[in-house]
């Protein structure tokens, strides 16, 4: 009996490699199908899933044009640098603002670590940028039309 029950052990630790990978789960090991932000995930379309990762995508490289904002010049300069990815993020929120009940819950257990980060790493650097006098003017007007997606 208990020779079996060995047996059936070492049978499961040898397969749970192979089959986590069919889970489609990223992370949580051979047990990530309990892992409550993968089946938040495979509950998701792809194309909510690929409206996030968008949005993510805009927003953080937003984040990153502004962050190497020092004066005028580079403000200036940062204006056409963060249009591609402002474009991102306005492609995303028409999706992302039609999401609700389930989906909405979804998206906020599955994605909502990153869209806190990225909220507020934008908003970090739009109090910093505002609050330096003439740069902030420049950016004032692109600053003014990203309103960060919270799934809360």
């Amino acid at each position: 009996m208990q020779r079996t029950r060995l047996l059936a052990v070492a049978c499961l630790l040898l397969l749970a490699p192979a089959v986590a990978p069919m889970t489609g789960c990223q992370g949580g090991g051979p047990f990530g199908a309990f892992d409550p932000r993968a089946a938040a995930m495979a509950a998701l379309s792809d194309a909510v899933k690929q409206s996030v990762r968008s949005y993510l995508t805009g927003l953080e490289g937003v984040v990153k044009e502004l962050n190497d904002v020092r004066d005028l010049t580079s403000a200036v300069k940062a204006i056409d640098k963060v249009k591609p990815y402002y474009d991102d993020v306005q492609r995303a929120m028409p999706e992302l603002k039609k999401l609700s009940g389930k989906d909405l819950e979804n998206v906020r257990v599955a994605f909502g670590p990153e869209l806190e980060k990225a909220a507020d790493d934008f908003k970090g650097e739009a109090e910093r940028l505002a609050g330096s006098g003439s740069i902030g003017t420049v950016l004032k007007a692109v600053l003014d039309q990203i309103k960060p997606f919270t799934a809360r």
